[in-house]
């Protein structure tokens, strides 16, 4: 009987340590606290693997103080420690941000154990997110434990870098890769095609492209998109954009971004039937979601053609696409770029009936609209609806309104707002 009992104790202490374990999995710090006070008793030859689990919640919400909590009462009651518990204090420290304090926690598991692959690449992983921790530091860490990144570690680091726009750095752990005899694969080299494509270099882009292929890799769809969404970011030339899109089209099937990105470079320079075309083609291969007719509005815009912006509404609303603030922010820059100030004015209120509220860009497009036709007045009046919204003018919008108000006028409402004035 009293086998039977414990073997009932055992399994029911096995299940909460399963279920321990699934908390900690979640980050539930205070499920698995108190999971945690009745498994402890229950199992004590598993202390070790009890108090890691713990940890392991602590480390996955980032919880570095009860994580060294957790360590210390873990010291103070003898129980083992192994390479797992180092390994979640610096996964708790690296979640955070702080690789200095992580950094402290592979040194000190250094002492002892080995400091193993899964440890390093949460630790690099964390400095590229961070985007602030030298290069030599982390390397110098590795090195000093004689451990080698791995190509998924790198590739981590110059994907996080390139995610950031941060190009040159991206470029720098890429090099650092291949000196370590490491070799980039596919989704590094398009990591750093889209970092180019992020602040607007086809020029970029294309080199890492051609670098991609001379590394003897195929380029991929994401490879083509890349180049072409650089080239919409810079907003020029349509006609090199539209190349890269055939020589995509004859390796692979252009997807929605690569339309949208053609879509968006004749928004650019007002091309609205070019846009049209572009829109027609996408809707033969594929449904059309609210991205390229948000992006035909823009052409609209661009083109000062109303009409044309309202018929993209009324399609949206056909297909019960999403629409936004920016796709009404578009048709009152359409009515502005028109010179029909007052419908760009009153399709601000058309908005707010529909539950959009304009924003900071609404109401710049339709100031815009009233400065061009020297409409004083009705701009003095929306700068106070916006002060009323709690919407403050930006620089941009500041430096509109000092370059195209008169001196008195922009004095008079700059006074008020007490902004400084030009002399």
């Amino acid at each position: 009987m009293s086998v039977r009992r414990s073997f009932r104790r055992l399994s029911k202490a096995a299940e909460l340590a399963l279920e321990l374990n699934e908390a900690a999995t979640r980050g539930d710090q205070h499920r698995a606290e108190q999971l945690f006070q009745v498994v402890l008793p229950q199992l004590p030859e598993k202390a070790t693997r009890t108090y890691n689990t713990l940890l392991k919640a602590y480390a996955n919400a980032g919880s570095a103080k009860k994580a060294v909590e957790c360590y210390s009462q873990m010291h103070s009651s003898r129980v083992r420690t192994n390479a797992r518990t180092y390994g979640k204090l610096v996964e708790a420290y690296a979640k955070r941000g702080d690789l200095e304090s992580a950094l402290v926690w592979v040194a000190r598991m250094a002492k002892s154990f080995e400091v193993d692959q899964v440890v390093l690449n949460t630790l690099m992983d964390a400095a590229a997110q961070a985007g602030r921790v030298p290069e030599a530091e982390v390397l110098a860490e590795m090195q000093s434990q004689q451990v080698a990144p791995d190509v998924v570690a790198m590739s981590s680091m110059v994907h996080a870098f390139a995610r950031n726009g941060k190009v040159a750095d991206a470029a720098k752990w890429l090099q650092r890769a291949k000196e370590l005899g490491l070799a980039p694969n596919i989704i590094t080299y398009n990591s750093m095609i889209h970092a180019c494509a992020r602040i607007g270099d086809p020029k970029q882009a294309i080199r890492w492209f051609e670098q991609l292929q001379m590394a003897g890799l195929a380029p991929a769809l994401a490879s083509y998109g890349g180049v072409i969404e650089a080239f919409a970011k810079k907003g020029r030339p349509r006609a090199e954009a539209q190349k890269w899109f055939n020589r995509m089209a004859r390796q692979h099937s252009p997807d929605a971004p690569a339309f949208v990105s053609l879509i968006w470079l004749c928004a650019r320079g007002g091309q609205f039937w070019e846009a049209v075309e572009w829109v027609r083609r996408m809707q033969q291969t594929m449904p059309l979601d609210d991205r390229p007719y948000n992006a035909l509005l823009a052409a609209a815009a661009q083109a000062g053609d109303p009409e044309g912006a309202l018929q993209c509404l009324e399609k949206m609303k056909e297909k019960s696409l999403r629409v936004s603030v920016l796709t009404h922010t578009n048709i009152v820059n359409a009515y502005g770029k028109a010179s029909q100030h007052l419908k760009a004015v009153a399709w601000l209120e058309v908005m707010a009936n529909d539950h959009h509220a304009p924003n900071l860009l609404s109401y710049t497009s339709a100031l815009e609209a009233c400065l061009r036709v020297a409409a004083w007045d009705e701009s003095l009046r929306l700068l106070d609806v916006m002060h009323q919204q709690g919407i403050r003018a930006d620089r941009v919008l500041l430096g509109k309104l000092k370059r195209l108000m008169p001196l008195e006028v922009f004095q008079h409402w700059s006074s008020a707002q007490s902004f400084p004035t030009r002399t």
